[in-house]
């Protein structure tokens, strides 16, 4: 699926990022949503 075509997001040169809150950590990455906003994604580990 090509996200760019679609104008869902588009992703950005962001990695995933790992912080250690909570008990496991969290994972999050962003992309750049169609009005240019940052959009984030987390993942609670």
């Amino acid at each position: 699926m090509n996200l760019k075509k679609q104008h869902i997001g588009i992703p950005t040169n962001d990695i995933v990022h790992f912080l250690p809150f909570w008990e496991n950590g969290v994972k999050f990455f962003t992309i750049e949503g169609p009005n240019k906003e940052k959009v984030e994604f987390s993942q609670y580990l």
